[in-house]
């Protein structure tokens, strides 16, 4: 999983697990992102989920779902990825992680 800087900004100093990687945006953001009123993770999710060709953006906030859905991304949320990793055996357990 890739989140863009504040997404990492926005979860402090919780430490994020080995599969979970920083990448910056090196792309201009979408001016339909930039101009739907989302909080700078969501925007910055989105854009960078556009800019790398990303299969699925993981988005909580149901607005910010909309815009993605809009842009053509497939849209997962938080539970939906711990979920899938616990299927892949990434983590041991679904309930202590939520």
């Amino acid at each position: 999983m890739i989140v863009p800087p504040a997404v990492r900004r926005e979860v402090g100093s919780v430490r994020l697990e080995p599969w979970i990687l920083e990448r910056p945006l090196t792309a201009t953001v979408d001016p339909r992102v930039l101009g739907a009123g989302l909080h700078t993770g969501e925007t910055e999710a989105i854009a960078l989920a556009t800019e790398l060709g990303a299969a699925r953006v993981v988005i909580d906030d149901r607005r910010a779902r909309a815009v993605a859905e809009t842009l053509g991304l497939a849209v997962v949320g938080t539970v939906g990825v711990i979920v899938a990793a616990k299927r892949l055996s990434l983590i041991d357990a679904v309930r202590p992680t939520l």
